[in-house]
């Protein structure tokens, strides 16, 4: 409204001017307030107050320094956040591609013991077969060497029984 009447109401100007920055100051309106310095650094340069127009040209370039500070700070800020973010992300991936190799680690471990389990179950249950033939082999020797002796026993007494037999045959 102030820059409005810039143009034909000078003298409502700086009423309006001062109503604007008051407001703006009270709620901390910085680009309200760098609107309210430049017009008001326009409306004393056209009124011919050249002290007061360069005192709001110098507070005009300050809050717009201020504010490109202030957004300057935030992008940083942003950029910052997004740099922190893609690294976390960074990180986040490298860790889950070493859990996923140390995941893949124990499978294979876990398989090779699986697998060592089997094998060994299985030598021991072959070694079990084994002894038992080795037993059932061992009582078939002995009842064969049992027999054996009992078989050549009985060849003695036959032929002891021929002898006493052909003996007896001949003293006839």
């Amino acid at each position: 409204l102030a820059e409005t009447y810039l143009i034909s109401k000078l003298d409502k100007v700086n009423e309006y001017l001062l109503k604007s920055r008051t407001i703006a100051l009270e709620n901390n309106f910085k680009n309200v307030l760098v609107e309210n310095y430049q017009i008001a650094y326009k409306y004393h340069k056209k009124v011919g107050n050249y002290e007061e127009s360069l005192n709001n040209y110098e507070r005009f370039v300050a809050i717009q320094d201020s504010l490109k500070l202030d957004e300057l700070s935030i992008r940083i800020a942003h950029v910052t956040k997004q740099y922190e973010t893609e690294k976390a992300a960074k990180e986040l991936v490298i860790i889950e591609k070493r859990i996923n190799q140390q995941l893949f680690i124990k499978r294979i471990l876990i398989t090779v013991i699986i697998f060592l389990l089997i094998l060994f179950a299985l030598l021991y249950f072959q070694s079990l077969k084994k002894r038992k033939l080795y037993d059932k082999l061992a009582k078939q020797k002995k009842l064969i060497i049992k027999k054996n002796k009992k078989l050549h026993q009985q060849i003695i007494a036959t032929r002891k029984a021929k002898n006493v037999a052909e003996s007896a045959n001949r003293a006839k």
